[in-house]
């Protein structure tokens, strides 16, 4: 019976290819916008966790309980006075990770053309931090990439022009220092970064050693853990560093990269829920339609319903065969949509979109979306389509198996 029946779908899909093809472009084009949509929001998803979140706060961040832990300083900011010693301890409980202390805080910058310019500075372990170099160094762009050397700086192109300098050129900085002291020291501009994250236009990057001679201390405010199994439980694992630094007589909060970076936690959250509400309005926008031309089908084949009723056709069966009909052309449609979505992303992903919008960049922290494949969404798009014209072609169908036989042979809908 199941295949007598499939044979019947498809024999008649292919009969009414004609009225079909419209139905079927609309389908694709439905299934195309889901996959593509849901690849894009991945792709922000995932440059959100690893240039932002795991880059800059690691898979664990160790930092002192509060400002007034022992350790801070004049600047207000909390310090760890003995990194060597934490720096073991996370070693000998987790010997593979990789440990690298930072420092940041905000300072001033001095050119010769602009007397001052208030700036977050980061002072990056550059023989450890590589996530964070590595995601730094994909706005250097134009020019080959140097080392962060001392004496040098990477500042963000915004930064640069208000300054009005540019690669080569020197500064000099001025950061809070021991006490209630200020430093200052001249540097050169190695990098001039392209715009990223509007919040990063304005950060600055020195070595970890140069900012530890500015503020005159040998301490870090944090730090970053990668570890490189990442798919252990992050929770399991920060209670076991917390708990070994605690023996210690160590007074710090561990925390995991979700925990630290609730910011950009809450802007992947916010891309999944508008995935979710775009793909329901696409849903319900497909299903209408679709629900109308299943109801003039109806109408145009009521005299074949009413012939196969009094040939003995039970309603059963004539409500099977217009849902699934419909079902079976969303199917093979909605499957060349989401092959065809793939491909769509598979090249797109070689080359990033483009953000234009400075507020859609402020949303997903880069100037660029580069859209990875998801599965899950490319597997799921037909039958999600499907379900939704089988939904909408409910009542056509059962419009049509509630039809009166002799009225539906004469060309009427009622009898």
């Amino acid at each position: 019976m199941n295949w007598i029946l499939l044979r019947v779908w498809t024999r008649s899909m292919v009969r009414r290819r004609l009225r079909n093809l419209p139905v079927g472009v609309t389908v694709a084009l439905g299934a195309f916008v889901l996959v593509v949509n849901g690849s894009i929001v991945a792709g922000i998803d995932r440059q959100l966790r690893e240039t932002l979140v795991v880059a800059r706060y690691g898979d664990l961040r160790l930092t002192p309980l509060g400002k007034n832990a022992a350790g801070s300083r004049g600047s207000g900011t909390a310090l760890i006075d003995n990194p060597q010693r934490v720096e073991s301890v996370i070693r000998r409980v987790l010997p593979r990770a990789i440990v690298a202390g930072e420092m940041s805080g905000l300072g001033m910058i001095q050119s010769d053309v602009v007397s001052s310019a208030r700036v977050v500075f980061w002072g990056v372990d550059t023989m450890h931090d590589v996530p964070l170099l590595e995601a730094i160094a994909q706005r250097v762009q134009g020019q080959r990439r140097r080392e962060l050397g001392n004496g040098r700086l990477w500042i963000g192109a915004a930064l640069a022009r208000r300054l009005d300098v540019e690669r080569g050129d020197e500064v000099t900085v001025v950061l809070p220092a021991n006490g209630s002291d200020i430093n200052a020291e001249d540097f050169v501009v190695e990098t001039v970064l392209e715009p990223g994250a509007p919040w990063e236009d304005y950060f600055a990057y020195m070595s970890l050693a140069d900012y530890q001679d500015l503020a005159m201390s040998r301490g870090v405010n944090a730090f970053k853990v990668f570890l490189p199994d990442k798919d252990r439980d992050l929770e399991v694992v920060a209670s076991v560093v917390s708990a070994a630094i605690a023996e210690e007589g160590k007074a710090l909060l561990v925390k995991t990269c979700w925990e630290s970076g609730r910011f950009y936690i809450g802007i992947v959250n916010a891309n999944r829920l508008q995935l979710i509400l775009m793909n329901l309005i696409l849903l319900i926008a497909i299903g209408l339609g679709l629900g109308s031309i299943q109801l003039l089908a109806v109408y145009e084949r009521r005299k074949e319903i009413g012939s196969m009723l009094a040939l003995g056709a039970s309603r059963r069966l004539i409500h099977l065969l217009f849902l699934g009909e419909g079902a079976l052309l969303a199917l093979v449609f909605g499957a060349m949509g989401a092959i065809a979505g793939i491909v769509s992303v598979l090249w797109l992903g070689r080359w990033g979109i483009e953000v234009r919008l400075e507020a859609v960049t402020w949303m997903i922290g880069a100037r660029r979306i580069v859209p990875v494949v998801d599965w899950v969404q490319f597997l799921l798009a037909p039958w999600f389509l499907a379900a939704a014209v089988s939904v909408a072609g409910w009542w056509p169908a059962a419009r049509a198996a509630r039809m009166d036989p002799v009225a539906a042979m004469r060309g009427r809908l009622h009898g």
